[in-house]
């Protein structure tokens, strides 16, 4: 039997507000449930982080190292990914709107369409099976891509990395898909 997550959960970061302890849940629910105060509700900014994660790829000798020689040098294959923390009330906020009303409806909208609803995949909750508590990770979707490659034989499987996605996305239009949503 599945459980439904919950929305409010203690975030551990450090920020210029407080953090919120479970303690304080039906206070912070009574607060974001509202429509008026979310309304006049002035966000904080949000704290920016950078983390580097070091990859390993194939170096010019053939070895597999932190650093590629291209272009006649040694270069880092160091990434920068910037993270980037809301204040804790802000998160709960986030949080609050996602799993009570943007999750379910997407989910409607994708049951609507069964190529849709088999396809995506980011930023859901699917299911290991029926009766499981536990969701598929990457691992599981990978795994089916290969079973796929392997029933099917003869055929090419395509991936792409979109260089610098999230930081492209046009916010106008993201929040136009989810008022539509």
């Amino acid at each position: 039997m599945r459980k439904n997550k919950d929305w409010f959960k203690y975030r551990g970061y450090p920020h210029i507000s407080n953090d919120i302890p479970y303690s304080k849940r039906r206070e912070v629910y009574n607060y974001v449930k509202s429509s008026k105060n979310i309304a006049k509700h002035k966000f904080l900014p949000l704290i920016s982080k950078n983390i580097i994660q070091r990859r390993y790829k194939l170096n010019g000798n053939g070895t597999r190292s932190h650093r590629v020689f291209e272009e006649g040098e040694w270069k880092s294959t160091k990434k920068v990914r910037v993270i980037e923390y809301p204040c804790h009330l802000d998160s709960h906020i986030y949080s609050y709107y996602n799993h009570q009303i943007i999750q379910p409806q997407y989910e409607k909208l994708l049951s609507k369409n069964s190529k849709l609803n088999s396809s995506v995949i980011a930023y859901r909750k699917i299911p290991v099976d029926a009766d499981s508590d536990r969701n598929k990770c990457n691992i599981h979707f990978a795994k089916e891509v290969f079973d796929e490659i392997k029933q099917r034989r003869n055929c090419v499987a395509l991936l792409y990395d979109i260089k610098n996605f999230f930081p492209t996305l046009d916010h106008k239009i993201l929040k136009k898909a989810w008022a539509n949503v």
